[in-house]
């Protein structure tokens, strides 16, 4: 997901330097992710972190009453670990429709 079209979407956004850093200094990517996003949307906070788990950590720990988070992760076990750790809960156990189903619906309503 672009700087901008994450500007759009929320008001606050945690970013990590990635392992890989393809051949930039470490944290130039999070930095640039930062700057394009107070340049198009000063009004989001957007906050740095060293690695995935930390970024995912500060998001959970941060969350209160009716509030969420959307996760962009790399590792789903590290994802899975946090969650547990925060004593997470689905918010809905209404099973979502497949993909199939999805695309059904589409074309009966289109």
């Amino acid at each position: 997901m672009g700087a901008r079209a994450a500007a759009r979407a929320f008001d606050r956004v945690i970013v990590h330097k990635p392992r890989d850093a393809r051949g930039r200094v470490p944290g130039a990517v999070a930095q640039l992710i930062c700057e394009e996003l107070s340049r198009h949307a000063p009004q989001v906070q957007c906050v740095q972190a060293e690695d995935e788990r930390a970024a995912m950590d500060l998001a959970l720990r941060d969350l209160g009453p009716g509030r969420f988070a959307v996760l962009f992760y790399e590792q789903w076990q590290t994802v899975q670990e946090l969650l547990a750790q925060h004593d997470a809960r689905p918010a809905s156990r209404v099973p979502l429709p497949s993909r199939q189903a999805q695309a059904q619906t589409s074309r009966v309503s289109a």
